[in-house]
Parts: C-alpha cells; structure tokens; sequence
C-alpha cells in the first residue's frame, strides 16, 4: 500500500530508486542482513538530503539529483570495494 500511494505523490522513478540503489549500495560492503538493513537506512536518508540540497543549490529536480547522487554513491562505494580488496 505505502508503495503504490508513494508511486502516485513522488514517481516511479523516485520510488524505485529509493528502494533499489541504497539495498544495492549496502550490499557492496555490508557483511550481515543487520548491516545491510542499518546501512540501507542511513543511505536513504544521506541520498535524500544531498539530492534536495544538490537540487535547491543548482535549481533542478529533486528526483533527478537524488537518482543521480544515489548512482555516484553506489560507484564510490564500488571503487572503494575494489580498493580495499587488493
């Protein structure tokens, strides 16, 4: 229910980003289902906040800068991954 109510306010493409790209951003680094939830979480929100304040400060869409912050977040923690695997 919440999802179709938010899929009608915000946008498939904000809702779908949400639940995707932070699960797929914990799941580079968290080691546990504990972690990923908790780090889910957090990214959610960050990815959230940075997307409004990106999209206040440059005048764009608040879905679109926190899609794109979302997929430059998921691409750090990538690199980062690799980095500290050698």
């Amino acid at each position: 229910i919440t999802i179709a109510l938010s899929v009608k306010i915000i946008g498939a493409l904000m809702v779908t980003s949400l639940i995707v790209l932070p699960v797929a951003t914990a799941l580079i680094v968290a080691k546990s289902y504990k972690q990923t939830f908790f780090i889910t979480t957090i990214l959610g929100v960050i990815y959230m906040m940075v997307g409004i304040i990106v999209s206040y400060n440059f005048d764009i869409k608040p879905g679109g800068a926190i899609v794109v912050n979302a997929l430059i977040g998921m691409a750090v923690f990538a690199i980062y991954k690799k980095i500290v695997k050698k």
